[in-house]
């Protein structure tokens, strides 16, 4: 998201630079995690960075579609976007990043949209202990294992004379 200098409503100074800075703490966890592969995905308003990519590293242009993107991943790393909701709502581990001028105003863990909320400097200790976790719903229907073999009765069904 793109973090501003000055609150609209609220006293403070933002740090604009925040979240490069979660994305550069998220690039420097690559090296010592051999299974992870990072996505990093600008807000629509911010221009796409000129840098170049990490291995494992991929950057989500704004014509990917959010929704597959979400449902491809494990994890995501958010500070107040509505990007968390959504990851919510498709069962990833959500972890909040604190530090901007919005945490107050969206308090996403007392909300049940993260399951940790966490300074920069805590980002690296959330992201190992919660790479291939998921999020359950409350009240939803928990399903583990077996995906392969349901497709496979669907499509036998669906093909049955």
């Amino acid at each position: 998201q793109v973090e501003p200098a000055h609150h609209p409503s609220n006293p403070g100074v933002g740090r604009p630079e925040l979240p490069a800075q979660v994305a550069d703490a998220l690039r420097a966890l690559l090296p010592a995690q051999a299974r992870m592969h990072l996505v990093v995905r600008p807000h629509p308003s911010e221009p796409v960075p000129d840098r170049s990519l990490l291995p494992r590293e991929w950057r989500s242009p704004r014509e990917e579609d959010l929704h597959v993107l979400l449902h491809a991943c494990d994890l995501v790393v958010v500070m107040t976007s509505t990007v968390g909701i959504e990851a919510r709502l498709a069962g990833k581990y959500v972890v909040q990043v604190l530090g901007s001028l919005y945490s107050d105003d969206a308090p996403y863990v007392a909300y049940g949209i993260a399951e940790e909320a966490v300074p920069l400097d805590g980002l690296p200790a959330a992201v190992a202990g919660a790479l291939g976790r998921r999020s359950e719903l409350p009240g939803a229907p928990v399903q583990h294992g077996g995906a392969a073999a349901r497709v496979a009765d669907v499509l036998l069904e669906l093909l049955a004379p």
